[in-house]
């Protein structure tokens, strides 16, 4: 008589995040590092925040490795929502206090039915904030509160905080769109009834690469539940710090191989800039 054993396997699948680092494609230029600031004051554009995300696994770390090797634990967060995926937030300015300005990587440890892996989410560079080191910038300061469906996760409840920098052409040019309701009288009298600017502003990068266009795209300008612009250029008409917008376009990018220029349309988040005339 013969026997046969029957056994069944189960494996389980993970669904990578989208890492924002870039491969050695054998150009002059590559390897993108974000540059990142901290600093001792309260302003929140000087005080940069990373975060990075990582779903259904057994095990995950989030760990900074400084260009000497020493490794700096990050705190590991459950994602409100989802309390499968983790994340963390790395404090940019308490790691330059505590550690120095230098180059940092963002690691993630991993382990999933006894599968080990590690992954580099981000190359940083850190330095002190300067009004001179941030004059070719613009910032985006993201609050992520959305069921994000390009990795997976639910950022609903977590309001997840990330930060970055990128060289900008402009951002600005204030388009007013005053909308105006008049109501002429008997009398031929003409009176406004109600008159509201719809504030417009545009934006344009320099010529960035695919770590820093792909974030923008697919993170800030795709899941912000809340964003702050800060542009420091010191020729700009108006100085934005801290602007709160909603994106209102995303326009076609001007593709220079293998950097791309992003153009995007924002609004004001809240439409104040109104005046009624209630008599």
């Amino acid at each position: 008589m013969e026997y046969s054993n029957t056994h069944k396997q189960f494996v389980r699948g993970i669904k990578l995040p989208t890492i924002y680092t870039e491969e050695d494609r054998g150009l002059e230029k590559c390897c993108c590092k974000f540059v990142v600031w901290g600093s001792n004051e309260n302003d929140p554009w000087k005080k940069m925040k990373t975060s990075a995300w990582w779903r259904d696994s057994d095990t995950v770390r989030f760990y900074l490795v400084a260009s000497d090797g020493a490794e700096i634990e990050q705190t590991t967060q459950s994602f409100v929502d989802q309390t499968s995926a983790k994340y963390c937030t790395v404090d940019w300015s308490t790691v330059l206090n505590d550690s120095g300005s230098g180059c940092y990587k963002l690691n993630i440890d991993f382990s999933i039915e006894g599968i080990e892996g590690t992954v580099t989410w981000g190359e940083y560079q850190l330095f002190e904030f300067s009004l001179f080191l941030a004059r070719k910038y613009c910032q985006f300061r993201t609050i992520l509160n959305a069921n994000q469906k390009l990795d997976g996760i639910s950022f609903i409840g977590s309001n997840v905080v990330d930060c970055i920098n990128f060289e900008v052409d402009f951002f600005g040019d204030r388009d007013p769109g005053t909308e105006i309701d008049n109501i002429t009288y008997e009398t031929r009298e003409t009176k406004p009834v109600i008159r509201e600017n719809v504030n417009k502003y545009s934006l344009v990068t320099r010529p960035v690469s695919s770590c820093i266009s792909n974030k923008l795209f697919d993170v800030h300008l795709l899941s912000e539940n809340n964003l702050f612009i800060s542009d420091f250029k010191p020729n700009n008409h108006i100085q934005y710090l801290n602007k709160n917008v909603i994106v209102s376009q995303v326009e076609t990018p001007q593709y220079f191989n293998p950097y791309v220029k992003v153009k995007a349309k924002f609004e004001d988040k809240f439409k104040n800039s109104v005046t009624v005339n209630s008599r």
